[in-house]
């Protein structure tokens, strides 16, 4: 009867906009994803994980991976080593490279404030010194 009423209207009660949801039960979509089913890969922890992945490069690796890789194991830098300064905004405390070779060590890399890292760099001779736009005579 409710059909009936429906179809009278001009209205088709199986239609996309008639459905409660996109993907109804049954539907070649609709039982994929269950609530409080666990993921495929819960449990296996190191699954094509670090070396054991198909694309590992090791130490032939860019910059932002490097750094992304040191970020994983050490965490997010949040304090500078050298001078104490605590983070205060987003970019403001770096993980710093201290020989410049950009090997995979955790042991060789320090936090430091954006100030200290820049000192750092031209104290050990990775960086000259910045020339703000003054003429060099």
């Amino acid at each position: 009867m409710a059909e009936e009423k429906i179809y009278a209207m001009g209205k088709n009660p199986n239609s996309l906009a008639n459905l409660t949801h996109r993907f109804p039960k049954g539907s070649k979509f609709g039982n994929r994803f269950k609530k409080g089913q666990s993921p495929w890969n819960k449990g296996m922890t190191g699954f094509l994980a670090d070396e054991k992945h198909y694309n590992w490069k090791g130490d032939d690796v860019g910059y932002r991976a490097l750094h992304d890789w040191v970020e994983k194991f050490k965490g997010k830098a949040s304090y500078c080593e050298k001078c104490g300064k605590e983070k205060t905004s987003p970019r403001s405390i770096h993980w710093a490279n201290i020989d410049h070779k950009y090997r995979r060590v955790l042991d060789d890399y320090i936090s430091l404030c954006q100030k200290c890292h820049l000192a750092y760099d031209i104290e050990n001779g990775f960086r000259e010194r910045p020339n703000y736009g003054k003429i060099k005579s």
